[in-house]
């Protein structure tokens, strides 16, 4: 898998691009995804593809909510869905979800790219609350082990 010029790919993300390609199904085609992406290398920071759990977004907002008031949440719902585990041993990636770190200033221009090439079934945005709740949990514990910033974190999913 290539580099670009605009920014080095590191192995892990080499790793979750490969493992992006491996799940094609329904309108969802990981080689041209991932084709997309290294493309357009300057668009974003992170890319990955999982599962989100069973009703991750609701349970999100409500933490949301009563975080804002004050009220104790403990630890944050994760979006990950484990259903992978049963269906590895059979050779299948069972995932429908890319999350995407966008670069700063072109959150317009990635969403865009999405819409016009990635056929996919539902396109938004996790705002900088929940983006920032879903990767960093609960700071109570600590710092983040990395620094990035995280404004707002785009969600791409196919049925």
């Amino acid at each position: 898998m290539p580099t670009t010029k605009t920014k080095k790919i590191t192995k892990v993300q080499r790793l979750l691009l490969d493992l992006m390609r491996m799940a094609t199904f329904n309108e969802y085609n990981g080689d041209a995804v991932v084709e997309s992406l290294l493309s357009h290398r300057d668009l974003w920071i992170a890319v990955m593809i999982d599962r989100e759990g069973y009703r991750a977004q609701y349970l999100i907002g409500e933490q949301r909510e009563k975080r804002e008031k004050g009220e104790e949440i403990g630890l944050p719902i994760s979006p990950i869905d484990t259903i992978k585990l049963r269906d590895v041993s059979e050779g299948y990636w069972n995932v429908d979800t890319v999350l995407i770190l966008p670069e700063p200033g072109k959150e317009d221009s990635l969403e865009l790219l999405v819409r016009r090439e990635w056929n996919a079934d539902e396109i938004d945005w996790y705002e900088p609350l929940d983006a920032g709740l879903i990767i960093h949990g609960d700071l109570a514990f600590g710092k983040p082990m990395v620094t990035t910033k995280v404004d707002r974190m785009l969600r791409v999913w196919w049925d």
